[in-house]
């Protein structure tokens, strides 16, 4: 009778303990919690090696050790990953599963999906769930727009950005150069008036064919010496500006010409261009005179740029010749000759025999033969 007691004593215990099992029901972040032996929740949970898993911004495929007590199933909900091991055997296994790329429009922040891998076995009431969490390819610039002043100069956009790229500009004025963190631009001087300028600036990335560009306008220059003003068709780079008046250059200069064709061994003439001041009072005077294109190649030459251009007067010259580095500025900027260190031909007439001009090496020297070769720049005023 002593024995049959014990046998059935014992009976009990073993019923007992795979019903407190097989009874679970709190299952907390996969791992089954359970009082007591630490050693009978490790038998009775599913696992993962590693625990969750990071993935990079491009497909590829992975796998997980599942260590379980029993057979399972995996599944999951998210879209970009395909689970390709469907199920597993009681004991240690392999998951399989693939990711599709992550692209994704992000401007500044650093953004990452997040998605699970639901493995269980329903009959047994275990589950445990794989963590997977993939970055995006992150390409992104401060701003989308940048503005310089017609004045140029440097300034800087911040970048963000997990993947390698290049940087270019489309424009020549604009220079851009890839530092960390951020993208310099430089923009050169903007010397035109009439209307702003715009360049774009790219970042490229290859390898997953990701790019980003940023517009950057600079304003047109307002009416200051050495701005290049167009007006009704007509082109050149101030050099003399007040509130009345404002005088232009032409961009391009003539070659070498006589301001008469008469030479040292002709009669010359008093012709009467004697304005020192306004230019366009001795090209009418010229004008006057009987075949007055074919002996006087200086005003000409001007004439024939259009209505209203003209062989600057003396002084007009003189102020030429003291904006000369700004305007040589501007024109080599912009792709024309620049002033010469030689001289240049007003329209003032001195004498019968000789005509004022200006030296631009020393500025002055003022008069010489009207049939010497010097250079011409014409003018024009609004």
């Amino acid at each position: 009778m002593k024995k049959l007691l014990l046998l059935l004593a014992a009976v009990g215990m073993v019923f007992t303990a795979c019903e407190s099992s097989d009874g679970l029901d709190d299952v907390n972040g996969g791992v089954t919690e359970q009082p007591g032996d630490s050693s009978d929740t490790d038998e009775n949970v599913i696992s993962f090696s590693p625990a969750s898993i990071d993935v990079p911004v491009e497909a590829g495929t992975y796998e997980v050790e599942v260590s379980s007590p029993c057979a399972w199933q995996a599944s999951t909900e998210a879209d970009w990953i395909i689970v390709e091991t469907e199920s597993g055997v009681e004991g240690k296994s392999t998951l399989k599963f693939s990711v599709l790329s992550y692209d994704d429009e992000v401007e500044t922040e650093h953004k990452e999906r997040r998605g699970t891998i639901l493995v269980q076995n329903s009959e047994e009431g275990l589950s445990a769930e794989l963590e997977v969490a993939q970055t995006t390819i992150l390409l992104g610039l401060e701003f989308d727009t940048f503005e310089y002043k017609y004045s140029g100069g440097s300034g800087a956009v911040a970048v963000s950005s997990n993947v390698d790229y290049e940087v270019s500009s489309n424009a020549s004025w604009l220079t851009c150069t890839k530092m960390e963190g951020e993208v310099r631009l430089k923009a050169s001087k903007y010397y035109y008036t009439d209307k702003n300028r715009k360049a774009v600036v790219t970042l490229y990335n290859a390898e997953y064919n990701k790019s980003k560009k940023l517009v950057v306008t600079q304003t047109a220059s307002p009416y200051v010496v050495g701005a290049i003003a167009i007006k009704e068709n007509v082109a050149g780079v101030i050099y003399y500006i007040d509130e009345n008046v404002t005088k232009i250059m032409m961009l391009d200069e003539a070659p070498l010409l006589k301001w008469c064709v008469n030479d040292k061994n002709s009669d010359y003439v008093l012709v009467g261009t004697t304005d020192k001041e306004d230019g366009r009072v001795n090209m009418e005077t010229i004008k006057l005179l009987e075949d007055w294109g074919s002996k006087y190649p200086a005003f000409k030459w001007c004439a024939d740029l259009g209505e209203g251009w003209y062989l600057p007067a003396y002084n007009e010259l003189l102020q030429i010749h003291k904006q000369r580095e700004v305007l040589g500025e501007s024109l080599s900027a912009n792709g024309f000759a620049p002033l010469g260190e030689g001289n240049y031909w007003s329209s003032t007439e001195h004498t019968a025999e000789y005509a004022n001009k200006v030296h631009f090496n020393i500025g002055n020297d003022p008069i010489d033969f009207k049939y010497k070769e010097y250079r011409v720049r014409a003018v024009y005023t609004f």
